[in-house]
């Protein structure tokens, strides 16, 4: 539930009209259809960004739309991940959108990211994605390019200045793919067999957009719904007496080296590897600084922005991989090295918890100690 407050007021607040997303006007009186939904997404796919990656570290760029199959199919978008992996993202305007469909969602995008696997090359990518979707969506970028280039062509820069800022080599492109579902809400049929998949390790993300009414406006809620959070990861250890940490449980428990999710750049800021007022920059342009905020934001140019904002106005880019080229001026290291040492502090701390454990007897080992 969205409420909006009015802190003038005291307590007094006033709950805001979730609304479907084809209730929406959109030019002179026409309703949203899945068209304007992927138009939103198409050109705004931070949405998407926000919820795989919650300090903005990961970067997509869209490098296809509306693409044909052989079988006669269409895949909505697709983009390309700051690992080098495909993500197909298919659209859905919402749950009677999807009802509406022959064929399951999931199933459909589980064909359409087959069919994506079959690209092997950087020219495949180009010529079968990247470079129609140029000449198709992106005329006015062409031209302002000077209008020497083919579509071809521009795409391929700007996928080569994609894969040079975080680092792809060639042999790594379309290593995996990914499946999203975006829409605006769902059929519990779509999500209970999304949810069964994401629970057997195929790679599917569900994002639901829920549009709210605000007088006049119309705002997003943007949530990923499927995969679920793991509670156990948000479980804050009891204290024991000595004001140590009693250890992970059992359950919880993993190989020195293996944790299940890179630690993030707030874990940093809080381990006080990096303090608010520290100066940092980006590998290929040290004369542009920022100074640290806190573990998310920083200031550049007078003005408060995120560190990727400052990442990609530092460099150029479209896309950067910020723990790879972002400095921490105090300890000239980069992110990734900063966030590799705590790792390895934190995977040697509980390797020695591990080690320090009673080792559980076998009940053949206790009967024998028995009868000793």
């Amino acid at each position: 539930m969205l409420v909006k407050i009015d802190p003038q007021n005291g307590t007094e607040i006033e709950e805001l009209e979730e609304v479907a997303f084809a209730s929406i006007p959109y030019g002179t009186g026409e309703r949203a259809t899945e068209e304007h939904l992927e138009n939103l997404i198409a050109d705004n796919v931070s949405l998407i960004e926000s919820v795989m990656d919650e300090d903005g570290a990961d970067t997509l760029l869209v490098i296809g739309r509306q693409i044909r199959t052989t079988s006669g199919r269409r895949l909505d978008l697709v983009a390309i991940d700051s690992s080098g992996g495909l993500i197909l993202i298919e659209v859905k305007r919402d749950a009677d959108d999807v009802k509406q469909r022959k064929d399951h969602a999931e199933i459909q995008a589980v064909r359409y990211a087959a069919s994506l696997a079959r690209l092997k090359t950087l020219e495949e990518i180009v010529t079968n994605l990247y470079g129609p979707y140029i000449a198709k969506y992106c005329r006015e970028e062409l031209e302002s390019s000077g209008g020497t280039r083919t579509a071809e062509e521009w795409a391929r820069k700007k996928l080569l200045e994609f894969m040079d800022a975080n680092e792809i080599d060639r042999s790594w492109i379309n290593h995996r793919q990914q499946i999203v579902l975006i829409g605006a809400g769902f059929d519990d049929d779509t999500r209970s067999a999304a949810a069964w998949m994401a629970r057997n390790q195929l790679p599917i993300r569900v994002i639901e957009l829920q549009p709210v009414k605000l007088g006049n406006s119309w705002l997003l809620n943007v949530q990923q719904i499927i995969p679920v959070a793991n509670y156990e990861d948000l479980y804050v250890d009891v204290m024991n007496q000595d004001g140590g940490s009693n250890g992970p449980s059992s359950s919880r428990r993993t190989k020195p080296g293996s944790r299940k999710t890179r630690i993030r750049l707030p874990e940093i800021f809080d381990s006080g590897r990096l303090s608010a007022g520290d100066e940092i920059y980006f590998r290929k342009t040290p004369e542009k600084r920022a100074a640290l905020i806190d573990g998310k934001s920083c200031r550049f140019n007078g003005d408060a922005v995120s560190i990727l904002q400052f990442a990609k106005s530092a460099s150029g880019w479209s896309g950067v991989n910020i723990y790879d080229w972002i400095v921490h001026v105090p300890s000239e290291r980069t992110l990734e090295e900063i966030r590799i040492e705590i790792e390895q502090e934190r995977a040697a701390a509980e390797s020695e918890t591990t080690n320090d454990q009673p080792s559980e007897e076998s009940p053949s080992e206790q009967l024998q100690e028995a009868t000793l």
